[in-house]
Formats: structure tokens, sequence, C-alpha cells
């Protein structure tokens, strides 16, 4: 399983990766493309690519592969290093 798992991970392009990142944040594939300059179309082809190399059949199975494999250590909800919930802010909203 570790040389499938270094295998992908020269596999995969640069662009390929940044796909990656942004989807693990949870990013539709709208806001990669306007987030990375390319089409909605791009993505898609490049998430294709991503899913053949990772053996994945969806986005969730494909971000916990490469979350994994190390590919995308400190991204996402949850921190692989850590293993605790990753805390963002929410704008406080005022109710009057």
């Amino acid at each position: 399983m570790v040389e499938r798992m270094e295998a992908t991970r020269t596999e995969l392009t640069a662009r390929e990766l940044a796909v990656l990142r942004l989807l693990a944040d949870g990013r539709p594939a709208s806001a990669i493309g306007r987030r990375l300059g390319i089409s909605e179309r791009t993505v898609h082809k490049h998430l294709e690519h991503v899913y053949r190399k990772l053996d994945a059949r969806d986005r969730l199975s494909a971000v916990l592969t490469a979350q994994h494999a190390g590919l995308l250590a400190g991204s996402g909800p949850m921190s692989p290093a850590t293993g605790s919930t990753r805390e963002r802010e929410m704008p406080s909203r005022r109710i009057d």
C-alpha cells in the first residue's frame, strides 16, 4: 500500500493537487475554477483524473485517500497531524 501511495504522489500534477486541496476545503467546482482562473469544466476534468489516480469514486473518498497518503497534510476540517478539528472563525451576526 505504501508503494501505491508513493506512486500517487508522483502521478498527480501540480494543478490536480491544487484542485484537490480546494476540494478538501469544501469548495464547489465553480469556486475552485474562479480561484484558479480555469473553467468549471476544466475543474471537473482535473477531478476525473484525481479520482482515477486515487482510485476514488467521489469527492469524499478522494479527499480521505489523499489525506491518508499525506497529500493534504494540515488541510481540510481535520488535521491529520493532531486529529483535532480546526476551528474556523464564524462571522458574528447581530440580532436586533
